[in-house]
């Protein structure tokens, strides 16, 4: 058998196997994604937000994260106060970690429903935080707009 009969045989067979991996995975497809498991109408799909909070002064907002932390540390500077808290093991895996916000001029502070200064937060309080913003993908990860923080603590 000559050199060029043996590349033509090889380039055959290399040809031959894509064109099966290719009908394979064709096959494999079509198997998956015609299950009733995976078929929806659109027309089902609703892109309407939905109110799920209802805030003070009457403001909804479309979503709201609510979790529990602990206060690590609360600093100010420049007028600004930030707080770092780590989430308690009672949230699901996305809200134990390490979080920082800051307390805007609107943020509600409470205790047992009861408005409180910032000044009555202290590092070791264990608080609920409400997020209504988007949280930053950074170390800690950052809450853009906390509407309300509520110390769970007995005792002030």
């Amino acid at each position: 058998m000559s050199k060029n009969t043996k590349i033509i045989i090889g380039i055959l067979i290399a040809l031959i196997i894509v064109i099966g991996m290719v009908i394979a995975y064709k096959i494999i497809e079509k198997s998956v994604t015609e299950r009733e498991n995976f078929k929806f109408k659109v027309e089902n799909i609703d892109s309407n937000l939905v109110n799920t909070i209802s805030h003070d002064n009457n403001k909804e907002y479309a979503y709201a994260d609510v979790f529990y932390a602990k206060i690590k540390k609360i600093s100010t500077y420049n007028g600004i106060t930030t707080i770092l808290v780590e989430g308690l093991e009672v949230n699901d895996i996305n809200h134990r970690g390490l979080f920082e916000f800051s307390i805007k001029d609107d943020t509600k502070i409470l205790w047992r429903g009861t408005e409180i200064k910032l000044s009555d937060l202290k590092e070791k309080q264990n608080i609920s935080i409400t997020s209504i913003g988007v949280v930053e993908e950074s170390y800690p990860a950052r809450l853009t707009n906390v509407s309300r923080v509520i110390l769970l603590d007995d005792e002030l």
